[in-house]
C-alpha cells in the first residue's frame, strides 16, 4: 500500500502488513465490502395527456352539390376538432389525471367564412340550403348552438348547446367555451375531461 493509493480490502495476517477491512453492505450498484455506497430512486409523473386532432370534410359545392364535392369557392366544409385525454400505452391509467379545459380556439384562414348559424348556406358565398340538400348541416347530436360538441364516457353523453364567440377581422377567430359544454356531474367537474374521454367540436365554414 502506498500513500494516497486506493485502498483495497485485505485481511492478511503475515509480517507487518496492516489489515484493511471493509464492512459496508452492498448498495444498488456496488458489492458488499468494497468501500462504496450507492442508491437510486424513481418517481412517476402523473398528468393529463391531451391529444388534439383536426379534420375537415367537404359537404357540398355550388357546382357538384353533394355528389363528390370539391374544395372550390362556395363549397361548404365541416371541421371536426377532437380533444382526447389519451391513455394508450399507459399500463396504469389511474396515473393519467383529469384535464380541466376552458376554451378551444381556431383561427380560420382568411379564405374561409364561419357559418355562424350552422346552416346550409352563407349569404354571398353561393352556398345555399338547396345546394346542400340531403346533407345534415344543422344537427350534430342534440346541439342547438353554432357548434356541436359530443363527449364519450360521460352523462349526459351529448351537450345540449354551445355558444361560439366569433370575431371577424380578416379571418374568423373562433372560441368555443368548453366550460359551458362540459358541465359538472357524473363525477366530473366543470370542463373536466377524464382519462380516456374524448370531446369533439364540430362547425361549418364556407370557402370564399
Amino acid at each position: 500500500m502506498t500513500n494516497g493509493g486506493t485502498l483495497t480490502n485485505y485481511m492478511g495476517v503475515t509480517g507487518k502488513t496492516v489489515n484493511v477491512v471493509f464492512a459496508d453492505a452492498a448498495g444498488a450498484n456496488d458489492a458488499a465490502a468494497d468501500a462504496a455506497a450507492s442508491a437510486y430512486d424513481a418517481f412517476h409523473i402523473d398528468t393529463s395527456r391531451l391529444q388534439i386532432t383536426k379534420a375537415v370534410a367537404v359537404l357540398c359545392d355550388p357546382v357538384n352539390g353533394t355528389t363528390n364535392p370539391k374544395n372550390i369557392p362556395g363549397a361548404l366544409v365541416r371541421y371536426t376538432i377532437t380533444i382526447k385525454n389519451e391513455t394508450s400505452g399507459v399500463t396504469d391509467i389511474t396515473r393519467v389525471k383529469p384535464a380541466v379545459l376552458t376554451n378551444v380556439g381556431d383561427l380560420l384562414d382568411v379564405n374561409l367564412d364561419f357559418d355562424a348559424g350552422f346552416l346550409g348556406g352563407i349569404a354571398g358565398t353561393g352556398v345555399t340550403a338547396g345546394t346542400c340538400a340531403g346533407v345534415t348541416t344543422t344537427a350534430i347530436g342534440t346541439k342547438t348552438g353554432a357548434a356541436g360538441l359530443t363527449t364519450t364516457a360521460r352523462t349526459p353523453a351529448v351537450s345540449a348547446a354551445i355558444d361560439v364567440s366569433v370575431t371577424a377581422v380578416d379571418a374568423d377567430n373562433l372560441t368555443i367555451p368548453l366550460t359551458t359544454a362540459l358541465t359538472a356531474g357524473s363525477g366530473h367537474a366543470v370542463g373536466e375531461l377524464q382519462a380516456g374521454e374524448t370531446a369533439t367540436v364540430v362547425f361549418n365554414a364556407a370557402i370564399k
